[in-house]
């Protein structure tokens, strides 16, 4: 009995881990971007003031950020 309980547990949690997503960026350029005067627009072509904000409201999750010397 303990072993099955055990076992559904375990199949519970592979479920709820492969239903997860993540919405993620590689924003490495976006200074340099925006210092270069890059316009940023959303679907509808309206231009994203904040692109950071903009990202966050559109739940971004993970965020990539290479670093060089």
């Amino acid at each position: 009995m303990v072993r099955f309980a055990v076992l559904l547990f375990v199949l519970g949690l592979s479920q709820a881990v492969r239903s997860q997503s993540w919405k993620g960026v590689d924003a490495s350029f976006l200074p340099e971007m925006l210092y270069d005067g890059v316009l940023y627009r959303d679907q509808e072509g309206a231009e994203i003031e904040s692109p950071r904000q903009w990202m966050a409201e559109q739940g971004v999750d993970l965020v990539r950020l290479r670093v060089w010397h």
